[in-house]
């Protein structure tokens, strides 16, 4: 079903009834051909349709045809400039459908395409909550609707950093959050690791049977969160705010290699609770146990009387209190990384150790999370 709009000709989806068919078309013509037309018209036109297909095999497919076509309206506004006028579309067909639901408790209309869009919108004006509290309501609609195949919607894989087929609209932002990634894991490398892209993406991003959703959606949410500040200018990022911006994320990177573990030992043979526990495990696996005069314990004390002193010698290789000169790259690192999770989650740590040493942290605690990939799930 084709119309014609400024000139130029678009595809409609056949929604096979009539009434709703011309509804669109009028609706078109009103946007582009100044033709008056009533809003509340065309939604009394949708409810009917909605409550036609109700009961009918393939809804959720007429659904998605529907939106298509809100999608088709929105795309020609955004190209003449009506960007505020194509918020407002997907908004109001978003009305229509919340409201037929609110008359029909108990039934659904399958909304992930335009919250899919709302989340893209957001997303590229940099607004980073909502753009990702809009795509995960997308992905909630997937999975309601197609509890089975909803991992294979772009929803699912822009939230799970899916990197796999480049089918859907956000590509772009998901091709950048992925080359970020590949980034850290080289620095891995450089450092002290042997893991390749695709063994993380296998054991970790795809890895649906040991790894949960929660955290492959945090993981995605902190690197956009991380993308979102380096779009920032360092100078406009010199204040005690943006340091605690910052000193967020890390904890977040500390939380995230926290629930990755976790898997490895809660429940199983070890039963261990703590991640201090899961880190002294990880090192004696790796037979770089920690001497006795060190332990996470004396760290984390040394952390209380000078998290600055203390962050320093770690990055450093230096010796102060119960921090030992001659210590490993990866027992410094791990003591960092539960440094980080427990003193910034009671407040210790200063703003400006953070300010000044951002970068190298945050190396840090990223080459703990790709160990425990590469040793724990891919190498176990």
């Amino acid at each position: 079903m084709k119309v014609v709009v400024a000139g130029r000709f678009y595809e409609l989806q056949d929604l096979g009834d009539e009434k709703i068919n011309s509804a669109f078309v009028v609706l078109f013509e009103g946007f582009f051909h100044r033709r008056m037309f009533d809003w509340q018209i065309f939604a009394k036109n949708a409810g009917d349709f909605l409550d036609i297909i109700a009961g009918a095999g393939g809804r959720d497919v007429l659904h998605d045809k529907f939106f298509q076509n809100i999608m088709t309206l929105r795309k020609c506004l955004y190209e003449l400039g009506m960007t505020d006028s194509g918020a407002e579309v997907i908004d109001n067909a978003l009305e229509i459908a919340q409201e037929w639901e609110r008359a029909n408790l108990g039934k659904f209309v399958h909304k992930g395409t335009p919250y899919y869009f709302k989340a893209g919108d957001a997303l590229i004006r940099g607004d980073l909550d909502r753009g990702y509290l809009y795509m995960h309501k997308a992905l909630e609609e997937d999975r309601r609707t197609v509890p089975q195949d909803y991992h294979t919607l772009p929803a699912h894989k822009f939230c799970a950093l899916d990197f796999g087929t480049p089918d859907q609209a956000l590509w772009p932002l998901l091709d950048r959050q992925v080359e970020y990634l590949k980034k850290r894991i080289e620095d891995y490398c450089s450092t002290y690791g042997n893991l390749k892209y695709d063994i993380f993406e296998g054991h970790f991003l795809n890895n649906r049977a040991e790894i949960k959703p929660d955290t492959l959606f945090w993981f995605s949410y902190t690197i956009a969160r991380l993308l979102h500040l380096e779009d920032i200018s360092r100078k406009d990022m010199e204040s005690d705010f943006a340091s605690q911006l910052e000193m967020d994320i890390l904890f977040a990177i500390t939380r995230l290699t926290e629930m990755t573990m976790k898997p490895k030992y809660k429940g199983g043979k070890t039963n261990k609770v703590y991640y201090a526990d899961y880190l002294i495990d990880l090192l004696e696996q790796l037979t770089e146990s920690l001497p006795t005069n060190c332990t996470f314990q004396g760290v984390y004390e040394e952390f209380k009387n000078d998290s600055d002193a203390a962050v320093e010698a770690l990055l450093n290789g230096s010796a102060y209190g119960n921090i030992t000169k001659g210590l490993s790259e990866k027992q410094r690192d791990c003591l960092l990384s539960h440094a980080m999770r427990n003193h910034v989650a009671h407040g210790f740590l200063s703003v400006q150790i953070i300010a000044k040493q951002f970068e190298k942290i945050r190396e840090r605690l990223f080459n703990v999370l790709f160990l425990i990939v590469e040793k724990l799930y891919a190498n176990p």
